[in-house]
């Protein structure tokens, strides 16, 4: 029933909150939270976020505030450590209480899938109803995946969680454009890559998205019948259209330079060290033309390029290869999924092919599939396959595609 909705919905993210919660508590530090969390200490306490540029700011800020707050100690903040060293000066600067401190910023990262739960919710109940809105976060509040992500440190849980809610806003903008709508999403849009540098992808993803759901979209009012009316008012709502989008660019610019406090933003191209192959062809032909970025995010996006030019060794079905497999991210998701995910994950792509109650748009459900499967898909081509949490957004998309069933 209708009134015990929201009561159940509260049961099952506090159900969630108390099992990450568990697992934070007496798992050691696996190898990249070992340098995230004290990372994000040396910057509260340095002001610089050089330590390790790839990984943009927010995220170990966050988790590291109460390190700061409670006096933590970073160790040496004045000398240049690398990432593995970094780690090792926090471990030693804090003695018995170490574990304490990586449980406190663990306990950061795990409302973060809270929020991720609701927005899944919202999400599947304005599309298909309550029984499948409760069917959505059942699927989110008790997949294993999730609860490990939420229970450590690292960029993959907080990059899902903006990446739902930067898309919750892109439909909600779609369905009912409005001027603080666009902004809200562009909020959201620019937190995306300050989440995990990933999150670039959701400015194409997104221009693709609006079309799917906007292309032969009844308007909520008639238009006059005159032609020329029509016309005028056709062009008068384009313009609009574009004015937002534009709001919202704009606003995504603005937060990535904020967040890096305007460091270097404007600079000159070729006053930049560059080291990719990519990012120095670009140099040399655009050497003058001012950078609307902060100096630190250019040097995050060098590195990525950089990372994704080598080769790494990559581990599928007891094989071992130095190039990418096709199936890697396929494979991963079937392996990682729980099996009641899966069937109804494919009972709803079969129902794409079957004649459809008036409820159920179909714009919606390939709208779900595509968010969910540009991940997967990219990142089955590159040489970066190690592990199921490059793909994390992916999961609150497909639990909520899943939910239609």
């Amino acid at each position: 029933a209708n009134r015990w909705f929201w009561t159940i919905v509260a049961c099952c993210l506090l159900v969630q909150l108390l099992l990450a919660a568990a697992c934070a508590r007496p798992w050691p530090p696996p190898p990249d939270e070992y340098w995230h969390l004290p990372i994000g200490l040396r910057m509260w306490k340095s002001g610089r976020f050089d330590d390790d540029v790839i990984n943009p700011p927010p995220v170990r800020l966050w988790a590291a505030l109460p390190l700061f707050l409670g006096g933590a100690s970073p160790g040496d903040v004045d000398s240049r450590l690398d990432v593995g060293a970094i780690g090792d000066a926090f471990w030693n600067a804090n003695g018995d209480r170490v574990r304490f401190w990586f449980l406190l910023g663990r306990l950061m990262i795990i409302p973060l899938a809270t929020i991720t739960g609701l927005a899944v919710v919202l999400w599947s109940r304005s599309w298909y109803g309550d029984r499948a809105a409760l069917l959505s976060l059942a699927l989110w509040t008790c997949c294993p995946t999730v609860l490990a992500n939420a229970s450590i440190v690292t960029h993959d849980l907080p990059l899902a969680a903006v990446w739902t809610l930067a898309l919750l806003a892109l439909v909600r903008f779609a369905e009912g454009p409005s001027w603080p709508r666009s902004l809200g999403f562009g909020l959201l849009l620019g937190l995306a890559p300050l989440a995990k540098l990933t999150g670039l992808l959701l400015l194409p993803l997104s221009l693709v998205l609006w079309f799917v759901l906007r292309v032969g979209r009844r308007p909520s009012e008639p238009l006059p019948d005159a032609d020329s009316s029509r016309a005028k008012t056709a062009a008068q709502s384009s313009l609009h259209i574009a004015g937002m989008w534009a709001v919202a660019l704009l606003t995504s610019l603005a937060v990535i330079n904020a967040c890096y406090l305007f460091r270097g933003t404007g600079s000159a191209l070729g006053s930049l060290k560059v080291n990719s192959s990519q990012l120095l062809a670009i140099q040399k032909s655009a050497a003058s033309v001012p950078v609307p970025l902060p100096t630190d995010f250019v040097a995050a996006l060098d590195r990525l390029a950089q990372d994704l030019e080598r080769r790494h060794p990559v581990y599928l079905d007891g094989e071992w290869s130095d190039r990418p497999f096709a199936r890697y991210y396929a494979a991963a998701l079937a392996y990682k999924l729980p099996i009641s995910a899966l069937i109804l994950i494919l009972i709803g792509f079969i129902g794409l092919f079957r004649p459809r109650p008036a409820s159920l748009d179909r714009r919606h459900a390939i709208f779900l599939l595509i968010a969910a499967l540009i991940l997967p898909i990219i990142a089955s081509g590159s040489s970066n396959q190690i592990g199921i949490r490059y793909v994390l957004p992916t999961f609150p998309l497909l639990f909520v595609f899943a939910g239609q069933s």
